[in-house]
C-alpha cells in the first residue's frame, strides 16, 4: 500500500495529514486490514472470512427481524459457510418492501446513516449504514485509490453531481457536473485540472471518452496535465481501446473498479490491471444463471456479495444484478485475493432476440472494439423489439458506415433484427450521472 503519509507535501496537505492522523486514525487502520487481506493465503483467507461471516450472522439473527429464524441459535463456526449458503437471495425489490426488518435493533436511528442508490437499475433504494462502515467505505477509496497513484490529502475530482463545499474541502475533493457536457465544458475542466493541479481524476467512461477526444483536437490540450497521476474509471463498461485512447490523451494510467453504492468497492484493478476482489470488506459467491446454485468454474456467474462491514443494515447474499467471470490465475503484482476477468453488466441491461436468446452486455460492448471512429455508443432495446444506436464519431470529420454497424449486430441479434444507428453529438446521462452504454426500455 501506497503509504497514506508523503514527502515533500504542501502546507494544505500537511494539514490535511494531520486532521487525518487526529480524527481519522480508524481509517488507517481499516486500510492496513484491507491491505493485509489482499496478501492472505487461501486458507488463511478462508479462515479469517469463516470468523467475520459467523460474527455477522450471529449479530443479524440477534437484532434483525427478518433473519430472526432463518440462523440456528447454537450456529457454530464450522457450520458459517453452510448457513449462510442456505439463506435466501436478497434483491433490491425485498430491500425496498421489507427495509425496517432488515435494520439492526442494536443501533439507534441518531446512529445511522442513511443513504440512496442511483436509480439507476428502475428500483431506487434507501438503506442504512452504521458509522464504522462509512469509516471503512472511506477506507476504501482511499486504499483501493493507491493502486492508481492516490495519497492521502491528495487532491482529486470527481466528475459528478457536485458534493458539498465541507466535504470537498475537508477531502481535498473538487467536483464538476454537466448534464449535457460540451467543448465549452470540457475546456473549463481541463483548466480546473491544470490550475488545482489535480492529481487523480475519478469519473465515468461516458464522460472520459469525450474529455480524451476533446484534448485530442484541442489546442488547449497541448501539454497534458502534469499532475495527474491516475484516472479511476467507475460505474460503466470501459473498453480496453477506449481505455488506451484516454491514457494516451491525458498522460496517466487508467484503472477501473467495480463498486455499488450498497456494498461499496466490490474489485478494483491493480497496477496490472487485473480486478482483485475486496476480500476484505465482502464475502463474494458467483451463482449461476437460474437458481442459487453455484456457477461452474471459470463461468459467468451472478454476482452476490454479503458485506462484512455494515452491521447497522445487514446485506447478505445481496443479488448486485451483474454478471462477472473469474479469473482462477494469479496476478503478477504479488497480491493473492481472488481475481476477477470481466465485469459483464447488468442482468437488467441483457438484450433479447426476437427469438427469445439472451445477448449479453459485455457482447454488445465488445462488437464497438472493431469500430475505432466510434469514440461513444449507446445501444437500446425499445419497446417494439427493435434496436437503437447512438454514436458519438472519434472526430469531426469522421464518417460511420451505418449499414456496416447494422450488419455487424445483425450478425449476433440475428438477420431479422430491426437496428437503426444515428450519429449524434452527444449522449446524454440519467439524472443518476450515469450513461449505460447498453439498455432496456421499460
Amino acid at each position: 500500500m501506497r503509504p497514506l503519509t508523503g514527502t515533500g507535501a504542501r502546507p494544505r496537505r500537511l494539514a490535511l495529514l494531520l486532521l487525518g492522523r487526529l480524527r481519522r486514525s480508524s481509517v488507517w487502520q481499516h486500510a492496513v486490514d484491507l491491505e493485509r487481506t489482499q496478501k492472505l493465503a487461501p486458507d488463511q483467507l478462508a479462515a479469517w472470512q469463516q470468523e467475520r461471516l459467523h460474527r455477522l450472522l450471529c449479530h443479524a439473527r440477534d437484532t434483525t427481524d427478518f433473519y430472526r429464524s432463518l440462523i440456528p441459535s447454537d450456529l457454530s463456526p464450522d457450520a458459517t459457510v453452510e448457513v449462510l449458503r442456505s439463506l435466501p437471495i436478497v434483491t433490491r425489490r425485498m430491500l425496498k418492501s421489507e427495509t425496517k426488518r432488515f435494520v439492526s435493533r442494536r443501533f439507534s436511528e441518531r446512529s445511522l446513516r442513511l443513504q440512496h442508490t442511483s436509480g439507476s437499475t428502475g428500483i431506487p433504494l434507501a438503506f442504512w449504514r452504521d458509522r464504522d462502515s462509512l469509516v471503512r467505505q472511506k477506507a476504501e477509496i482511499a486504499y483501493f485509490g493507491s493502486w492508481a497513484g492516490y495519497d492521502f490529502g491528495a487532491r482529486y475530482l470527481y466528475i459528478g453531481p457536485e458534493r458539498s463545499r465541507l466535504r470537498g474541502w475537508v477531502r481535498n475533493e473538487l467536483s464538476m457536473w454537466s448534464t449535457h457536457p460540451d467543448d465549452a465544458w470540457f475546456a473549463q475542466l481541463s483548466n480546473r485540472l491544470r490550475a488545482r493541479r489535480v492529481e487523480i481524476l475519478i469519473g465515468h467512461p461516458s464522460v472520459l471518452i469525450p474529455l480524451a477526444s476533446f484534448q485530442v483536437r484541442s489546442s488547449s490540450g497541448a501539454g497534458g496535465f502534469p499532475c495527474l497521476r491516475g484516472v479511476v474509471s467507475i460505474s460503466e463498461p470501459l473498453t480496453e481501446e477506449a481505455r488506451l485512447r484516454i491514457e494516451q490523451s491525458l498522460g496517466c494510467p487508467v484503472l477501473r473498479r467495480y463498486s455499488t453504492r450498497e456494498v461499496g468497492i466490490i474489485a478494483s484493478e491493480c497496477e496490472e490491471k487485473r480486478y482483485h476482489v475486496n476480500v476484505g470488506s465482502n464475502y463474494v459467491e458467483l451463482l449461476g444463471p437460474e437458481g442459487d446454485e453455484p456457477s461452474p468454474p471459470e463461468k459467468p456467474g451472478r454476482c452476490v456479495v454479503t458485506s462484512l462491514a455494515n452491521y447497522g443494515m445487514p446485506f447478505i447474499r445481496y443479488d448486485t444484478g451483474d454478471i462477472v467471470t473469474p479469473d482462477r490465475t494469479l496476478c503478477a503484482c504479488g497480491r493473492r485475493s481472488p481475481l476477477l476477468l470481466r465485469i459483464e453488466g447488468r442482468i437488467l441491461d441483457a438484450i433479447t432476440t426476437s427469438e427469445g436468446r439472451t445477448v449479453e452486455a459485455f457482447d454488445i460492448c465488445a462488437e464497438f472494439e472493431g469500430f475505432p471512429e466510434v469514440a461513444q455508443f449507446q445501444f437500446s432495446q425499445l419497446l417494439d423489439g427493435s434496436y437503437r444506436i447512438l454514436i458519438v464519431p472519434s472526430g469531426p470529420n469522421v464518417r460511420l458506415d451505418h449499414d456496416g454497424i447494422a450488419r455487424r449486430f445483425r450478425g449476433i441479434l440475428g438477420d431479422s433484427a430491426r437496428i437503426v444507428v444515428t450519429q449524434v453529438d452527444r449522449i446524454s446521462p440519467l439524472p443518476s450521472g450515469k450513461c449505460p452504454p447498453v439498455h432496456r426500455e421499460r
